[in-house]
């Protein structure tokens, strides 16, 4: 013989149930006024680097460019990482590359190599950084747009360059790119 069960709720467990529910809480919430007096500290002021914390800096970055353009512009990238922001350039455009090296890197032979495309040329056979810490060569872009790295090593760091000619038809398809000023 089946037994039938009857669940009998009132109003006011409707009541009870919607209310514990329903109510926010915040935990941790106290009826207890909050303090009168709020101590803030001064923020922690780092202090300046020395020279060789810089220099260790720049090493571990990467050398700062200078990339100057025929039509005299030129721009100043810096290497995050050892790579540059993406500079722009056009289909088959040439520009002179100066990368400035540790000075202790002077005399030795950079090596250069085009990752994507374009062709890299050297004033000499090899190229070397001058007494300065600059090394110096010419970089001429392919001609589909896109991405063009150019890799250069002295010693250590190292820095990839990275060039990118614009696509005409999809401005949505070209990432933010450095321009030249004059």
């Amino acid at each position: 013989m089946k037994t039938k069960h009857y669940l009998f709720i009132s109003s006011v467990t409707v009541v009870a149930i919607a209310h514990f529910l329903f109510t926010p809480t915040i935990i941790g919430q106290t009826d207890s006024p909050p303090p009168e007096e709020v101590v803030v500290s001064p923020p922690t002021i780092p202090s300046p680097i020395s020279a060789d914390e810089a220099t260790a800096q720049l090493e571990q970055e990467g050398p700062p460019v200078t990339i100057y353009y025929a039509d005299g512009s030129a721009v100043a990238v810096f290497t995050k990482g050892g790579i540059t922001s993406n500079v722009e350039i056009h289909p088959s455009e040439t520009v002179t590359i100066q990368v400035a090296f540790p000075a202790e890197t002077a005399g030795q032979t950079v090596i250069v190599q085009s990752l994507d495309g374009g062709s890299i040329a050297v004033s000499e056979d090899n190229l070397t950084v001058n007494s300065d810490g600059i090394g110096t060569l010419s970089f001429t872009a392919g001609t589909t747009p896109g991405l063009y790295r150019v890799f250069v090593k002295a010693g250590d760091p190292s820095s990839t360059i990275q060039f990118w000619i614009p696509i005409p038809t999809d401005d949505s398809a070209t990432p933010p790119l450095v321009t030249p000023e004059l």
